[in-house]
């Protein structure tokens, strides 16, 4: 007959409470290990969240950039996804002779708009640095008047010159014209009278044809048409709302051909996306860029720089443009030509100089 040794009355309860305080410490364990992973991986999203915000700020800073900084700026960049970046501007170089100013563009971020998981963890923050040169809006001037598609002038009265009216730069041509036209004729095709162009030299031949001269036109046409790359002070499809003031040298974007007349006579830029008509003693100080022809008639004076038929840079066909009847008097000028590229000016930053381990405190 078989029989127990011993008692073994109660040894099922201690072993199930063991059991479950094992498997409760277990339990513990794992959701405090998953805690801190997820508050590790959010602190390290957080991170990435507001490098990322400083380095939209540092663009949106740039990119809005019309004039050159002063000795020392500060502003705040606002309207940005996650949160805001405080902008610092500080001048180490004033501009020189041939060294253009030098700056460091600050941009401390705060990211307000990561998830937290604490009430106690403050919002992320970073900070990134960049330093930058003030360029001038330039252009290559190849001519008083360069025309991609060739130019008529009718008569031998006028002047079309490319002495340095300010007196600053070299001389360049008179006019620069393929050497036959889009229409067959001569790049520059006066009928009658001594050939009006003055310059160094007067008549300048970059091409044979109007296609093999458009890319030595060093400029951005389809980033300026269809790129957004000149934010001009006047939008429009028109001469309404045309400025009144030109004290500042304001930019124009005309979508479209426009005439021009003598009371829209002013200075600064005028970049036509088609035809340009100039009518009676219309003046203009400055640059006149047009995708289009240029058709001049009556008494014009224009000193700067004129370039028309920029829509060939397109793959388009662009007529001869066309200097009527009437005294002309166009010329070259370096100081009129800077001022009106002034909102083309801006930062640039130079390589190898962005850090984003700024020193704060």
């Amino acid at each position: 007959m078989w029989s127990r040794c011993c008692d073994e009355r109660g040894a099922a309860m201690p072993l199930a409470i063991l059991w479950i305080a094992l498997l409760s410490l277990g339990a513990v364990v794992g959701l405090s290990r998953l805690s801190a992973e997820r508050r590790t991986n959010g602190n390290f999203q957080a991170e990435v969240d507001a490098f990322a915000l400083g380095q939209a700020g540092l663009g949106r800073y740039f990119a809005g950039v019309s004039s050159p900084p002063g000795v020392s700026f500060d502003t705040t960049v606002t309207g940005l996804p996650g949160g805001s970046v405080a902008v610092s501007v500080r001048r180490l170089r004033e501009a020189a002779g041939n060294d253009p100013a030098l700056y460091v563009i600050r941009a401390y971020a705060t990211n307000t708009g990561a998830v937290r998981y604490g009430a106690d963890i403050p919002a992320s923050e970073r900070t990134v640095a960049q330093v930058a040169i003030w360029q001038d809006g330039t252009m290559d001037v190849k001519s008083a008047w360069t025309s991609i598609p060739g130019l008529q002038k009718n008569g031998g009265a006028g002047t079309i010159s490319g002495t340095d009216q300010c007196g600053v730069l070299p001389g360049v041509p008179g006019v620069a014209v393929p050497v036959v036209a889009a229409d067959g004729d001569p790049g520059y095709d006066q009928n009658r009278g001594a050939p009006v162009p003055a310059g160094n030299p007067p008549i300048l031949h970059p091409a044979p044809t109007p296609e093999s001269f458009a890319p030595l036109v060093n400029i951005d046409w389809d980033g300026i048409v269809n790129g957004g790359a000149l934010q001009a002070d006047y939008n429009l499809t028109g001469t309404s709302g045309w400025p009144s003031s030109f004290a500042d040298w304001p930019s124009i974007f005309v979508e479209g051909s426009v005439s021009l007349n003598p009371p829209l006579s002013g200075q600064g830029l005028i970049v036509v996306t088609g035809n340009v008509t100039l009518q009676g003693s219309f003046s203009w100080k400055g640059v006149i860029l047009a995708g289009g022809v240029i058709t001049s008639n009556g008494n014009q004076t224009i000193t700067g720089a004129l370039v028309s038929g920029l829509n060939v840079k397109l793959g388009q066909t662009v007529g001869v443009s066309d200097m009527g009847n009437g005294n002309k008097t166009i010329r070259y000028n370096s100081c009129d030509v800077t001022q009106a590229l002034q909102d083309l000016g801006g930062l640039v930053p130079l390589a190898n100089a962005w850090v984003d381990n700024w020193p704060t405190w």
